[in-house]
């Protein structure tokens, strides 16, 4: 290969990202720079180009000098061309690798599932985190028992209904409550609250609560919509009442019924990783899909060539 990865405008990725059809959301230059105005960051974009053809492309979240994740929903725009040889996609990978590890000392990238080869990274040093999220083809309506009765009770019993709502009608407050437990302050808060409402102008965002009988509501969900892949991510879940496994159960089928009657064609919950969350996900008969997350922390002193100098010299002198 003779051509170098190097930095690109904005105006630069957005003509690559429009050319290429099958990018995702996570490459669009609208959801990128809603990333970067609502958490502060900057955005850092790299292409590789032969001939005009597009060979890797990735984008990576910056803060001074480390590449960050502003939330637990970012996912790192990242893709090779999956035509050129495992020798120069391994070739592309190392460049790119070498460039940020010039550039910055602590070093955070989350991957889609679409992105499997990472051998590179742990070559280089990087920590390499196996994670987990589920799928589900919105066609496939087949639940487990539980969950298909928590659903018809939620109907006939409490008379839940689903409403699709604008952002501002959404029951925040309940969300905010359910943030708290995973300690965000009120600034990121806000700041998740103001990148909601920028996706909901870009047309990205999809919000529904859900009302009892009293036309109270009692539970809320946001659904990021990605058109291109067909997608819907789940990205928030709320529900506070003493019927939660029915609420529950009816959010989540609701969400699938809408995905699917407006052309989404897979619900991705976000997240199977922590045990009971994964218990409950499970219920609706998803598909578990990996995905990865690498770490690299610059080290300033590297003790290890000593430690083998005085191995070295505490062997030799017990065979004295």
């Amino acid at each position: 290969m003779n051509n170098k990865i190097c930095e690109v405008e904005f105006e630069k990725w957005s003509k690559i990202v429009e050319e290429k059809s099958q990018f995702s959301i996570f490459f669009k230059p609208e959801y990128l720079k809603s990333i970067e105005l609502c958490f502060k960051l900057n955005i850092k974009l790299y292409a590789l180009l032969d001939k005009g053809n597009v060979q890797f492309v990735a984008a990576v979240f910056c803060k001074n000098r480390n590449i960050v994740l502003p939330e637990y929903f970012s996912i790192n725009p990242y893709w090779i061309d999956s035509e050129l040889s495992e020798a120069n996609q391994i070739a592309i990978q190392k460049e790119f690798i070498q460039i940020l590890k010039s550039e910055f000392r602590n070093i955070v990238i989350k991957f889609n599932t679409d992105v499997h080869d990472l051998r590179p990274f742990k070559w280089a040093g990087f920590d390499v985190e196996l994670k987990y999220t589920y799928q589900k083809n919105t066609f496939e309506d087949v639940y487990e028992k539980n969950v298909s009765r928590h659903y018809k009770k939620a109907i006939e019993k409490y008379k839940l209904t689903a409403q699709p709502c604008a952002i501002d009608l959404l029951n925040w407050k309940s969300h905010q409550v359910l943030f708290k437990t995973f300690y965000l302050t009120q600034s990121r808060v806000s700041n998740i609250y103001k990148w909601l409402n920028i996706l909901e102008e870009k047309g990205l965002l999809f919000t529904m609560n859900i009302l009892d009988d009293k036309r109270l509501i009692v539970g809320s969900v946001v659904i990021l919509i990605d058109k291109i892949k067909s997608i819907g991510y789940l990205l928030f879940l709320e529900s506070s009442n003493n019927i939660q496994s029915e609420i529950n159960a009816f959010l989540y089928i609701e969400v699938q019924k809408y995905l699917l009657k407006n052309g989404i064609h897979v619900f991705d919950y976000l997240g199977a990783n922590i045990p009971s969350i994964a218990n409950y996900k499970s219920r609706f008969n998803p598909v578990l899909k990996p995905y990865y997350i690498v770490t690299f922390k610059k080290k300033y002193f590297n003790f290890q060539p000593l430690k083998n100098i005085i191995k070295k010299y505490f062997n030799t002198y017990l065979i004295r």
